[in-house]
């Protein structure tokens, strides 16, 4: 999945914690599935697309912010597209 910047500011999707707060850098990276993207400038569609792990059921929440704008906040619910 990718993130489409519409507006004249830059945005940077970041996971965070149960709190909703934006969780550390060292807590953050593809190793750990949790990073999203780069930061996407105005204008633009986020670099790498993100590949929603195959941990998270149908069903599953997953939170996020703005790492530049924390009290932005969004999610990603995960739906399963049944094959066949």
């Amino acid at each position: 999945m990718t993130w489409n910047n519409t507006t004249n500011e830059d945005h940077w999707p970041w996971p965070v914690d149960y709190n909703g707060n934006p969780l550390p850098d060292a807590q953050v990276s593809t190793q750990f599935g949790n990073f999203f993207s780069e930061k996407v400038a105005a204008g633009m569609s986020s670099r790498p697309s993100y590949n929603v792990p195959n941990v998270p059921f149908s069903g599953t929440t997953i939170n996020y912010c703005c790492k530049l704008h924390p009290k932005m906040l969004g999610q990603i619910k995960v739906t399963v597209i049944p094959s066949g």
